[in-house]
């Protein structure tokens, strides 16, 4: 098998060569849905030889966080999505007011991968979003008033600060990719349909997990 086969496409190549061994003990007993699928697999191969890859992993902000309960599964998650599609750089959506993040340490450490934060400034205004984002915190500014006796609720947003957010990350991305084929991208999952979409967008095939 051809060298550059790897993480997804060295899977699709598989399953080609193992329906195609079929069609040729079967003949034209295959059936047309088998052939179908040839084709399709085919055709999903030349997409993923020819486009790069962006795996995007939605997740909670604080399992990223060094020292969780949650590091483990996280970790068992993310190596998996590495091994599989054959990743080669690992970009994190964090915010530079936290620590080290978990992921970082990771790729720093025994995963051997290189590493990009590619979330946003904080202290850029067009970037801010709401905080605190709990209703019942004193420091509460936004649509409703803040509200002590509120229950657990956390405003998103404001949108347009969301939307300069992701599009900057993108450009992150892009700039990122330059000299890689298939990268790791970990979200806030309140971003994971509309990132995973304009990435796709920009031109990137697009897997997106939670």
């Amino acid at each position: 098998m051809p060298e550059q086969r790897q993480g997804l496409s060295r899977i699709l190549a598989r399953r080609i060569e193992t329906l195609e061994h079929e069609a040729r003990i079967l003949g034209q007993n295959l059936g047309s849905e088998r052939l179908s699928e040839i084709e399709a697999l085919k055709q999903a191969l030349q997409q993923e030889l020819a486009m790069k890859r962006i795996i995007v992993f939605g997740t909670d902000h604080d399992r990223q966080e060094e020292g969780r309960d949650a590091n483990a599964g996280l970790e068992q998650q993310l190596v998996y999505l590495i091994r599989e599609f054959a990743v080669t750089i690992v970009m994190e959506e964090w915010s530079d007011r936290r620590d080290r993040s978990f992921v970082d340490t990771r790729c720093g450490g025994n995963w051997e991968l290189p590493y990009k934060n590619v979330g946003t400034p904080s202290s850029d205004g067009q970037f801010q979003t709401i905080i605190p984002p709990q209703v019942r915190h004193p420091g509460h500014d936004g649509t409703l008033l803040a509200d002590e006796g509120a229950p657990a609720l956390t405003e998103y947003g404001p949108l347009d600060k969301q939307e300069n957010r992701e599009v900057r990350m993108v450009e992150n991305i892009k700039n990122q990719m330059l000299d890689h084929r298939v990268g790791l991208l970990i979200v806030g999952l309140g971003h994971l349909h509309s990132i995973s979409r304009k990435l796709q967008d920009a031109g990137f095939n697009v897997a997106s997990y939670y």
